[in-house]
């Protein structure tokens, strides 16, 4: 099905993000990364079957410091699927691309303002370097 704004569109899917999903054993090696093996939508089982290893995957690559920052303010729970989407606006804000193109590569249409609302949750360390690099 289309997404609740009704339009298709092509995200860029990063290098690490593809990688490990290609480690999942018997991953759908099909055009949508989200499915299951026989193309139909994930029960609650299936879907921590094939996200877990990946989840352990992707916190095993944050910074120790960013690890323990999320698990703090998750309170000690793991981390959903669904938070990746706040943890890709973030990065992206944090890498400097425009709330713009944060929000298509999300799916939103309404030219980056729910990502400035919502979804971004910029570093404030990083904001203060940036403050003094641009005054220095």
């Amino acid at each position: 099905d289309l997404p609740k704004n009704g339009r298709t569109r092509q995200v860029v899917f990063p290098k690490p993000a593809h990688e490990a999903v290609a480690r999942v054993p018997n991953w759908p090696r099909e055009d949508r990364v989200f499915k299951t093996p026989s193309g139909g939508l994930f029960n609650k089982s299936q879907a921590y079957r094939y996200w877990d290893p990946i989840r352990r995957e992707f916190e095993a690559r944050l910074p120790a410091v960013r690890r323990e920052q999320l698990a703090r303010a998750r309170g000690g729970k793991r981390l959903q699927l669904y938070e990746l989407r706040h943890f890709c606006a973030t990065y992206l804000l944090d890498k400097g691309m425009p709330p713009e193109v944060v929000a298509y590569q999300l799916g939103h249409t309404d030219g980056g303002r729910l990502v400035v609302s919502t979804y971004g949750h910029p570093n404030e360390q990083l904001i203060l370097d940036r403050l003094k690099e641009a005054y220095a």
